[in-house]
């Protein structure tokens, strides 16, 4: 490797002073590896490759005199978590980054690695000849990149708009047409596992029971999941599946229950997630000890549920155990083994399994308290001992720390695994879940995904047998069909089922499409209850944009409601850092833009333009907190804000606002220029039916 790329690669890999594993070359000729923290006056190296500070245990100082040099680490996890840090740069330094990682690659005969890294690099506009020549030349990557979203920005933009659209119907048309004009390859599966996934819920989820009920798993099973704010269905996250610890407890009548549970377990694991976008899965064991075939099914239910509705990267899911949750990590680890990137343990008892582990590839870290009564540390680094010389082993023990998960120790186990993927991955991108053909548990609940153009209705299907399929996933076509035949009584039976609270989303909102387009203003009530009742973002946007379509001025009130409530609950957010996630302001601004043109199209414009005003002009679009994060292609701060200005623009040019309206707007985009665009645009527009 050239100099200039080895100093790129060693920032890239290093932390203040050390590197995660290094290979020491000793004066006499010797090597040892594992980590090294250089001081002013010595090296400190420890065999056991754990970064916390106070890892002690194993540890060995050496006289500078001792110490020729120290090479940086380049086994494969090492470079790919390298490769994360180095796209969240600026340009320059990221391409600086993105070479030295190829020329790496190519020396380590990383073959996967380094085409990724060049695919990368070019399809961010690095122009390198050698790049070029490891795609196979500029007709072949001209070829690759056609029709992929993760080489072609604009593509994926186009997709995530795509994406966005209200109903299947639309998006199954919207596909067709963008695969003719660009050659792009997607199932139509994929495309409604991503469009739904938009309006799943994020943040901490508790005690969640399984959405698809799988045989073998009861009805109590309970999991509680963190989501990150800012995943997007086109950007796969790593996932972490994380055991509790706690065993059993006697009741009075002496019943034993489990102790502990999913909700106890995720903060413990959540500071490290959160900090990097994973998802954390952490499932409420249903018996006393994990290992069995009930928990086994538990794990891969849930697996496949949170895989169909967010999209997991499935050459980066990790399993960890904490407690008697380590002695299930490391047999549940074990029988999955063909799905993990790697298997931790944290205050556990040794096992013989962590040697089986590492020799099917997968990383294993272990952690433990010096001080644990529950399970002594002895046994233990005796494991630790005879795994030394594993390169994907990694033992920390923290001195005087008792039993348990110390926050110390789990962001070891974070940079440790950060950049381990699943030995048995195709290639070195990630593996989108949401692109996996459906299961059995997900197609019984939501339909054939693929029918969504309603291709698989029958053409004489009677209305009565439509009605029954609005939950599915051909819901959109039937409730097209049911639009066209209009039975008797189909207002009265579209409220009905827009108003019952335990249907599915999918069908209260197809609901909601129908009462808009048959134009009734009596459907306005039970819009407008909806509206003012739900908490769900997407069946309140269904009820907004069906308001706007119905157009019945006697659904003023509701609209102004839902707005003022809109802004204030996101105002009322209490967001970590103060930032806002980009997923949030999304959701705002698809709400929000739907409820003003829908206000513009029943309201005067004395009475609601000073509510549009307040809620969004003086608003959202003044909110002092930064929007940020990695919602995916297409969704910007920029580009929503953009959006909203749009939206607000044309509810003003329709209602005929007085010109200072007009004039504050502009005075609060006037140093945004796609903002400023979006104004006149909008001005021009007006709001239609």
């Amino acid at each position: 490797m050239a100099l200039g790329a080895l100093v790129a690669l060693g920032l890239l890999c290093a932390l203040p002073g050390s590197l995660p594993a290094d290979t020491l070359v000793l004066e006499g000729g010797r090597t040892l590896r594992g980590h090294v923290v250089r001081t002013a006056t010595e090296v400190l190296f420890n065999p056991y490759r754990s970064q916390a500070p106070s890892m002690t245990f194993g540890q060995r100082r050496l006289a500078l005199a001792e110490v020729k040099r120290i090479e940086p680490d380049e086994d494969e996890g090492t470079l790919h978590a390298a490769l994360e840090r180095a796209l969240a740069q600026p340009a320059a330094a990221r391409d600086e980054a993105l070479r030295a990682l190829w020329a790496t690659a190519r020396r380590r005969s990383l073959r996967d690695l380094a085409t990724r890294v060049a695919e990368q690099g070019l399809a961010l506009g690095m122009t390198d000849a050698d790049l070029l020549k490891q795609v196979g030349g500029p007709e072949r990557w001209s070829a690759r990149r056609r029709g992929d979203v993760r080489l072609d920005a604009a593509l994926a933009a186009r997709v995530a708009g795509l994406l966005s659209m209200p109903r299947a119907p639309e998006r199954a048309a919207a596909l067709v047409r963008l695969a003719g004009e660009t050659g792009l390859v997607l199932d139509l599966r994929h495309v409604e596992r991503m469009a739904r996934s938009l309006d799943e819920p994020v943040g901490v989820l508790e005690e969640q029971p399984l959405a698809w009920p799988v045989t073998g798993v009861p009805a109590s099973a309970r999991f509680t999941l963190y989501v990150p704010p800012d995943l997007h269905p086109l950007v796969p996250a790593p996932l972490v599946i994380a055991l509790h610890g706690g065993g059993t407890l006697e009741r009075p009548d002496r019943t034993r229950v489990v102790a502990g549970s999913g909700k106890d377990m995720l903060p413990l694991v959540l500071p490290g997630a959160r900090q990097r976008g994973w998802l954390v899965l952490c499932p409420t064991a249903l018996e006393a000890p994990w290992d069995t075939p009930a928990h086994r099914a538990l794990l891969e239910a849930a697996l496949a549920e949170v895989g169909a509705r967010w999209n997991v990267d499935l050459a980066r899911v990790h399993l960890v155990g904490v407690g008697e949750g380590a002695e299930g990590a490391w047999a549940l680890g074990a029988s999955m083994a063909e799905r993990l990137a790697s298997v931790a343990v944290a205050g556990g008892p040794p096992s013989g399994l962590a040697s089986t582990l590492l020799g099917r590839g997968l990383c294993v870290w272990v952690g433990h308290g010096e001080a644990d009564e529950r399970f002594p540390v002895e046994p233990v680094r005796k494991l630790a001992a005879r795994l030394v010389e594993q390169a994907d082993f990694t033992y920390c023990e923290l001195p005087e720390a008792g039993h348990g998960l110390a926050a110390e120790a789990e962001q070891d186990w974070y940079r440790a695994i950060e950049g381990r993927r699943n030995p048995r991955a195709r290639d070195a991108w990630p593996q989108p879940s949401l692109a996996l053909p459906p299961g059995e548990a997900e197609q019984a609940a939501r339909g054939d995904l693929a029918a969504v153009g309603g291709a698989g209705l029958p053409g004489d299907m009677p209305a009565e047998r439509l009605w029954d399929v609005l939950p599915r996933a051909e819901g959109g076509a039937a409730a097209e069909r049911l639009l066209a035949l209009r039975p008797a009584g189909m207002r009265e039976r579209a409220s009905a089922l827009l108003a019952q609270r335990d249907a599915s989303r999918s069908a209260r909102t197809e609901a909601a499409w129908l009462l808009g387009e048959l134009g009734d203003p009596q459907a306005g009530l039970v819009l407008g209850e909806v509206l003012r009742g739900s908490d769900d973002p997407a069946l309140r946007l269904a009820c907004a944009r069906a308001l706007r379509r119905l157009a019945d001025p006697q659904s003023v009130e509701d609209l102004r409601w839902a707005l003022q409530d809109a802004w204030q609950a996101h105002q009322r957010a209490s967001f970590t850092g103060g930032r806002v996630p980009l997923v949030a302001f999304e959701r705002l601004v698809r709400l929000c833009g739907a409820l003003v043109e829908a206000l513009a199209r029943v309201g005067q414009a004395a009475e609601v333009g000073p509510d549009i005003e307040q809620a969004l002009v003086l608003g959202a679009l003044k909110d002092p907190r930064p929007v940020e994060g990695r919602r995916g292609p297409g969704a910007s701060p920029s580009s929503l804000r953009a959006d909203l200005v749009r939206s607000v623009a044309r509810a003003y040019r329709t209602l005929g606002v007085e010109a200072t309206l007009v004039d504050m707007l502009r005075a609060t985009v006037r140093r945004d220029a796609a903002a400023t665009e979006a104004l006149v645009t909008g001005l021009r527009e007006g709001v239609g039916r």
